[in-house]
């Protein structure tokens, strides 16, 4: 069984981190509903076949989801 994912944090410009060290970008159209999601909240990432979008970030507990691409830290820099 996985371990649980929770959410970190989520910035004022979209960009969710999660406990498993992973960020997201978060889809713009979407971000409101994220408006009630809170630190520690569990979070659940599934792949879809959304050409701009292709991974959906739930909210385990509201049953909520938005689109989000996975920011991936570039090889060889210094990355926080």
């Amino acid at each position: 069984m996985a371990e649980p994912i929770y959410l970190l944090s989520i910035n004022s410009g979209g960009i969710a981190e999660l406990s498993d060290k992973t960020r997201w970008r978060l889809a713009p159209m979407e971000l409101r509903r994220t408006s009630s999601w809170m630190s520690g909240d569990t979070i659940n990432v599934v792949h879809t076949d959304h050409p701009l979008w292709p991974w959906r970030v739930h909210h385990l507990g509201r049953g909520e989801s938005i689109g989000a691409i996975e920011i991936k830290p570039l090889p060889g820099l210094f990355n926080l």
